[in-house]
Parts: C-alpha cells; sequence; structure tokens
C-alpha cells in the first residue's frame, strides 16, 4: 500500500497549498476581497501559491502560460467558459467535472446559460399555473354539479331504510337507519 502511494505521489505535478479549505471557501474569501467572482486561473494563483508568495517550477510554468495567455487575448481571458485561458494551458475538463470549482460540481452547473434556465423555469411555472387555474374551474364545476344533483337525489329518499357502510373498514354496515328530513342539520 505504501509503495502505491508514493508512486501516486510522485505522478502529482502541482501541489495544493491551502490547506483543508475547500475550493468553495477560498472561492468565496477572493469574492469578499475583490467585489467579483475569480476565474479559474486566480483560483490556480491563490491555491497553489504558498504564504510566503513561493512556488515550485513545475506550477510557476503553468503561472506564467496563464499570464501570457490573457496578455494575448484580453477579451478571452474575462471569458468565464469552456474554453478559457485556463482549459487552454491545463487541457480539456474531464466528463463531469470541473477543476478550482471542488468535488460535485459540473459544467453545466458553472457554464450554463441562466437566462435560459430561468426562462425555462418562468416557462414551465407559467404552464403549472395555468393547469392549477383549469383545476380549481373544474372543481368548481363539479361542486355545483354535486349540489344541483344532491337535492333532486335527497327528496327521493326520505322515508326510506338506509345502510350506512364503513368507509375505512372492508364495506361492511354499521348502523341501519330511517332518512327522516334532508336537511344535514337536523
Amino acid at each position: 500500500m505504501s509503495a502505491t502511494n508514493k508512486a501516486s505521489r510522485g505522478q502529482k505535478k502541482y501541489n495544493h497549498t491551502t490547506g483543508t479549505k475547500r475550493f468553495a471557501q477560498i472561492r468565496a474569501a477572493q469574492k469578499e476581497n475583490g467585489g467579483s467572482t475569480p476565474t479559474r486561473d486566480a483560483m490556480f494563483n491563490v491555491c497553489y501559491t504558498k504564504k510566503d508568495k513561493s512556488v515550485t517550477d513545475t506550477t510557476k510554468e503553468v503561472m506564467v502560460q496563464l499570464q501570457e495567455k490573457q496578455d494575448l487575448n484580453e477579451d478571452v481571458s474575462k471569458e468565464k467558459g469552456m474554453n478559457d485561458t485556463f482549459s487552454e494551458v491545463m487541457g480539456k475538463e474531464k466528463y463531469g467535472s470541473v477543476r478550482m470549482y471542488g468535488f460535485g460540481v459540473c459544467p453545466s452547473d458553472v457554464w450554463e446559460n441562466k437566462s435560459t434556465k430561468k426562462g425555462n423555469q418562468k416557462k414551465y411555472i407559467q404552464t403549472l399555473e395555468a393547469e392549477l387555474k383549469e383545476l380549481k374551474s373544474q372543481v368548481q364545476a363539479n361542486k355545483q354539479n354535486y349540489n344541483a344533483n344532491d337535492t333532486s337525489i335527497i327528496p327521493d329518499m326520505v322515508g326510506e331504510m338506509v345502510n350506512l357502510k364503513s368507509v375505512t373498514a372492508d364495506p361492511e354496515t354499521i348502523a341501519i337507519g330511517l332518512v327522516v328530513n334532508k336537511d344535514s342539520s337536523k
């Protein structure tokens, strides 16, 4: 087991220097300090630079490449998409994950067009509200229909014998009675 761990550790190119802090915590702290959400380039600089501002050689190479790409393409560096400067330098993302965002974050969480998502949600809510309105009108119509039919049935039953059945258990007769009046309040 120790040999496997040593081999895995030997393949690691960059050393994370923020300890047990999660990317979300670091991102929130950077947002508080800077006012805007940091790019993946900025997150890489923060997460792989030691407190004394020193970096390893491989990390420094990546930071230099990121800075060069940003200097060449000012417009592209501000773009926070799948093809930002970070992905140009570090390579494509693995399926279902986004580097510098932590566990559980997938590409659609970060780069999906939020206005489209909101628009789809609004349309869905509108259809649900229309359905609800239609169902309420159907219930109201059924109530009126029931009340209209209710008065015509009861007069026929006055003076008749009725069996009261249980609704919770098997349909068994609980009581036998005689309908005396159609008014339920008496």
